[in-house]
Protein backbone atom coordinates (compact mmCIF):
# COMPACT_ATOMS: atom_id res chain seq x y z
CA UNK A 1 0.00 0.00 0.00
CA UNK A 2 2.91 2.43 0.75
CA UNK A 3 4.52 1.79 -2.24
CA UNK A 4 1.27 2.63 -4.47
CA UNK A 5 0.84 5.75 -2.37
CA UNK A 6 4.43 6.85 -2.99
CA UNK A 7 4.12 6.05 -6.54
CA UNK A 8 0.72 8.04 -6.61
CA UNK A 9 2.55 11.28 -5.07
CA UNK A 10 5.89 10.95 -7.42
CA UNK A 11 3.16 10.98 -10.59
CA UNK A 12 1.37 13.67 -8.97
CA UNK A 13 4.15 15.61 -8.32
CA UNK A 14 5.93 15.18 -11.38
CA UNK A 15 2.10 16.26 -13.34
CA UNK A 16 2.51 19.52 -11.29
CA UNK A 17 5.92 20.06 -11.85
CA UNK A 18 5.33 19.65 -15.74
CA UNK A 19 1.97 21.37 -15.96
CA UNK A 20 4.16 24.56 -14.13
CA UNK A 21 6.87 24.75 -16.82
CA UNK A 22 4.05 24.35 -19.61
CA UNK A 23 2.37 27.14 -18.03
CA UNK A 24 5.25 29.47 -17.22
CA UNK A 25 6.82 28.58 -20.99
CA UNK A 26 3.42 29.99 -22.54
CA UNK A 27 3.52 32.73 -20.52
CA UNK A 28 6.95 33.86 -21.45
CA UNK A 29 6.00 33.05 -25.06
CA UNK A 30 2.86 35.07 -24.84
CA UNK A 31 4.82 38.07 -23.11
CA UNK A 32 7.63 38.42 -25.74
CA UNK A 33 4.40 38.68 -28.28
CA UNK A 34 2.44 41.17 -26.46
CA UNK A 35 4.76 42.84 -24.70
CA UNK A 36 4.57 42.59 -20.47
CA UNK A 37 2.81 45.53 -19.85
CA UNK A 38 -0.20 44.51 -22.66
CA UNK A 39 -0.20 41.37 -21.47
CA UNK A 40 -0.48 42.05 -17.75
CA UNK A 41 -3.83 43.76 -18.86
CA UNK A 42 -5.49 40.30 -19.05
CA UNK A 43 -5.37 40.35 -15.22
CA UNK A 44 -6.95 43.46 -14.89
CA UNK A 45 -10.96 43.43 -14.10
CA UNK A 46 -13.28 44.51 -16.29
CA UNK A 47 -16.48 46.48 -14.64
CA UNK A 48 -19.79 45.49 -15.35
CA UNK A 49 -20.32 49.23 -17.31
CA UNK A 50 -17.66 48.09 -19.88
CA UNK A 51 -18.45 44.82 -20.58
CA UNK A 52 -21.71 46.10 -20.96
CA UNK A 53 -20.25 48.64 -24.00
CA UNK A 54 -17.88 45.44 -24.90
CA UNK A 55 -20.73 43.72 -25.37
CA UNK A 56 -21.86 44.73 -29.07
CA UNK A 57 -18.33 43.63 -29.95
CA UNK A 58 -18.43 40.00 -28.38
CA UNK A 59 -21.60 39.50 -30.38
CA UNK A 60 -19.84 40.74 -33.86
CA UNK A 61 -17.10 38.50 -32.81
CA UNK A 62 -20.16 35.19 -32.25
CA UNK A 63 -21.11 36.47 -36.02
CA UNK A 64 -17.78 36.60 -37.65
CA UNK A 65 -16.50 32.92 -36.45
CA UNK A 66 -20.10 31.26 -37.41
CA UNK A 67 -20.13 33.08 -40.86
CA UNK A 68 -18.86 31.73 -44.33
CA UNK A 69 -18.26 34.19 -46.48
CA UNK A 70 -17.44 33.61 -50.00
CA UNK A 71 -13.86 35.72 -50.39
CA UNK A 72 -11.88 37.00 -47.87
CA UNK A 73 -12.68 40.35 -49.54
CA UNK A 74 -16.00 39.61 -48.33
CA UNK A 75 -15.01 39.05 -45.24
CA UNK A 76 -13.60 42.08 -45.04
CA UNK A 77 -16.12 44.47 -45.81
CA UNK A 78 -18.66 42.96 -43.28
CA UNK A 79 -16.36 42.45 -40.33
CA UNK A 80 -13.32 44.71 -40.92
CA UNK A 81 -10.19 43.47 -38.49
CA UNK A 82 -12.26 40.34 -37.66
CA UNK A 83 -12.29 38.77 -40.95
CA UNK A 84 -9.77 36.70 -39.81
CA UNK A 85 -11.86 35.02 -37.40
CA UNK A 86 -14.62 34.13 -40.47
CA UNK A 87 -14.39 30.94 -42.19
CA UNK A 88 -13.80 32.46 -45.88
CA UNK A 89 -13.09 30.07 -48.64
CA UNK A 90 -10.24 30.02 -51.03
CA UNK A 91 -8.58 27.40 -52.94
CA UNK A 92 -5.31 27.46 -50.42
CA UNK A 93 -6.93 25.05 -48.66
CA UNK A 94 -10.61 22.35 -48.57
CA UNK A 95 -14.14 24.58 -48.50
CA UNK A 96 -14.99 24.31 -44.96
CA UNK A 97 -18.68 23.72 -44.35
CA UNK A 98 -19.43 23.77 -41.05
CA UNK A 99 -17.86 24.83 -38.23
CA UNK A 100 -18.00 24.81 -34.14
CA UNK A 101 -16.01 27.33 -31.80
CA UNK A 102 -16.11 28.76 -28.24
CA UNK A 103 -15.17 32.36 -27.58
CA UNK A 104 -14.03 33.25 -23.80
CA UNK A 105 -14.18 36.64 -22.25
CA UNK A 106 -11.44 37.43 -20.58
CA UNK A 107 -11.05 40.89 -19.76
CA UNK A 108 -11.69 44.60 -21.28
CA UNK A 109 -11.58 48.39 -20.87
CA UNK A 110 -12.79 51.41 -22.85
CA UNK A 111 -11.37 54.97 -21.91
CA UNK A 112 -13.30 57.72 -23.88
CA UNK A 113 -12.94 56.61 -27.72
CA UNK A 114 -10.28 53.84 -26.93
CA UNK A 115 -10.41 50.19 -25.89
CA UNK A 116 -9.45 46.69 -26.25
CA UNK A 117 -10.99 43.41 -25.12
CA UNK A 118 -8.84 40.38 -24.55
CA UNK A 119 -10.49 36.82 -25.71
CA UNK A 120 -9.65 33.36 -25.47
CA UNK A 121 -10.81 31.08 -28.11
CA UNK A 122 -11.23 27.27 -29.70
CA UNK A 123 -12.60 26.83 -33.18
CA UNK A 124 -12.47 24.00 -35.21
CA UNK A 125 -13.58 23.64 -39.67
CA UNK A 126 -14.85 20.66 -40.84
CA UNK A 127 -15.18 19.07 -44.07
CA UNK A 128 -19.17 17.47 -45.88
CA UNK A 129 -17.60 14.53 -44.88
CA UNK A 130 -17.67 16.26 -40.75
CA UNK A 131 -13.39 15.44 -41.20
CA UNK A 132 -11.55 18.40 -38.89
CA UNK A 133 -9.84 20.38 -41.86
CA UNK A 134 -8.71 23.27 -39.54
CA UNK A 135 -8.67 24.50 -36.07
CA UNK A 136 -7.37 26.49 -33.40
CA UNK A 137 -7.20 25.81 -29.81
CA UNK A 138 -6.72 28.20 -26.46
CA UNK A 139 -6.00 30.97 -28.02
CA UNK A 140 -5.75 34.18 -26.43
CA UNK A 141 -6.44 37.25 -28.37
CA UNK A 142 -6.02 41.11 -27.56
CA UNK A 143 -8.42 43.37 -29.92
CA UNK A 144 -7.17 47.15 -29.81
CA UNK A 145 -10.87 49.65 -30.06
CA UNK A 146 -12.09 52.95 -31.55
CA UNK A 147 -15.14 54.20 -31.10
CA UNK A 148 -16.33 55.74 -34.21
CA UNK A 149 -20.04 56.65 -35.35
CA UNK A 150 -20.75 55.95 -32.10
CA UNK A 151 -20.16 52.67 -32.38
CA UNK A 152 -16.88 50.25 -31.03
CA UNK A 153 -14.92 48.65 -34.07
CA UNK A 154 -12.02 46.45 -34.05
CA UNK A 155 -9.17 48.44 -35.56
CA UNK A 156 -6.14 45.74 -34.99
CA UNK A 157 -5.88 42.11 -33.78
CA UNK A 158 -2.79 40.84 -31.94
CA UNK A 159 -2.32 37.05 -30.72
CA UNK A 160 0.54 34.50 -30.28
CA UNK A 161 1.71 32.89 -33.53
Amino acid sequence: MKKILCLALVLLTSALFLCSCKSNYYREYEVSTFGEKTYNEINEPCSAKDKAALQPVLELAEKAFSSFPDSEETAKKEFGELYYYTNFYDDSFEKPITEKHEINFITGKVNGNNGYIWLNYTRENFDAKGKTIMGDADINTRWTLKKKNGEWTVTETLESP
